[in-house]
């Protein structure tokens, strides 16, 4: 009930790019067959457990204190070879130090024909600091996902998108001017090609 409560208010409160990111990855969540699932950078309550039809449905972050079920770096996961049928690992490779392993390390954890539901940031302030390394094209990610056998890359968001989510605050009372959020991303829904705010990568292995 609390992990609900928490992700119903992040998401009446949740910054333009994440809004619109949320569209994306709903309509990916759809088309998605039943399997075993991985959530990698999951925080204290799985996002995506109540949306995908998962036999098994696992989460790994570096955190110990957020209690995953698999407390490890993406870079060096202790699982074994073809182990899942999806990954999702969204809003995590900007502060992997190392990238291209990270996704090496999604591929290895796959299994054959598995799918992998990555997001990231392109306009977007530092965050997470001091683990904030990265931003990435379209260009970059589909040179980071070549080892896979199909990739699709959607942008999401604008100039306009990024210039308002510079001002999203996280403590709670900013948070409640932030519902304007809602109307606002009908407003700025195009999605730009060269000032994006982010990207959603969908690859098959």
């Amino acid at each position: 009930m609390i992990g609900f409560t928490y992700r119903f208010f992040m998401s009446m409160t949740n910054s333009l790019a994440r809004m619109q990111l949320d569209e994306i990855l709903n309509l990916y969540f759809q088309a998605l067959p039943e399997g075993n699932v991985l959530e990698i950078g999951s925080g204290k309550y799985p996002l995506y457990k109540d949306k995908v039809k998962a036999v098994t449905y696992q989460t790994l972050d570096i955190r110990k204190e957020v209690e995953p079920d698999i407390c490890a770096d993406i870079h060096n996961m202790p699982i074994e070879d073809e182990t899942y049928d999806i990954v999702f690992a969204t809003e995590v490779l900007e502060h992997c130090h190392t990238p291209q392993k990270a996704i090496g390390e999604i591929h290895r954890i796959l299994k054959k024909g598995g799918v992998c539901i990555l997001s990231t940031r392109f306009m977007f302030k530092i965050h997470g600091s001091p683990y904030d390394y990265f931003r990435f094209t379209d260009q970059g990610l589909l040179h980071l996902f070549k080892g896979f056998k199909e990739k699709e890359i959607k942008s999401h968001g604008n100039v306009f998108t990024a210039f308002f989510d510079n001002f999203y605050k996280k403590s709670f009372p900013l948070r409640i001017f932030f519902l304007v959020n809602s109307p606002l991303k009908y407003i700025f829904f195009w999605k730009s090609k060269v000032c994006p705010s982010g990207y959603v990568v969908y690859a098959v292995k």
